[in-house]
């Protein structure tokens, strides 16, 4: 397996096309995501509008990787992180979804993604970062942990797949600034 080096940046309006495409091929092949854009039926045009959404609240964002294939930038993992919208939890970040093309994966482009938002929180003042996985997962919770979320507690029948009800886990990280 080659070993890529990538670039860990925050997303920009201008990425739109390639980031649905991206998470749309995510989506498609990873068995414990949600098929959040066809089952809500998003198009390219309400994802563009979502996305700048995400990047014009203070207290959410989104991260791309990025990797140079033949001296063309290619976008090879993402995360969506949600602020809190309201006063009382303005000062929390929900991962909402995270994926890595199956080709760059195991070479630590999720863990530097997540040191990433982890950086851009505390520089925004955020406290908490939490996130659902489902417990079969355990590849993206064996992640996390090596991030340093811990988990909080089951989320029982927290997840359809494949018409399977599974549970999942609730896992956070309280930055240093929080306590």
């Amino acid at each position: 397996m080659p070993h890529w080096n990538f670039t860990i940046r925050h997303a920009k309006l201008e990425d739109s096309g390639e980031l649905f495409d991206l998470v749309r091929a995510i989506e498609d092949i990873s068995p414990y995501l949600l098929d959040e854009l066809r089952e809500m039926n998003l198009g390219r045009s309400a994802f563009t509008a979502r996305l700048g959404r995400l990047l014009a609240s203070p207290n959410s964002t989104v991260v791309v990787a990025e990797i140079a294939v033949h001296d063309t930038p290619r976008l090879c993992g993402y995360l969506f992180a949600v602020g809190g919208h309201i006063s009382g939890i303005s000062h929390c970040v929900r991962v909402n979804g995270m994926g890595v093309l199956p080709d760059f994966r195991h070479q630590g482009v999720g863990l530097d993604i997540l040191k990433f938002l982890e950086k851009w929180a505390r520089d925004a003042g955020l406290v908490r970062l939490d996130l659902n996985v489902a417990l079969g997962n355990k590849a993206a919770r064996e992640m996390y942990l090596k991030a340093g979320f811990e988990t909080e507690g089951v989320l029982r029948g927290a997840y359809q797949f494949n018409g399977s009800i599974q549970d999942g886990w609730i896992m956070s990280k309280i930055l240093a600034n929080g306590q």
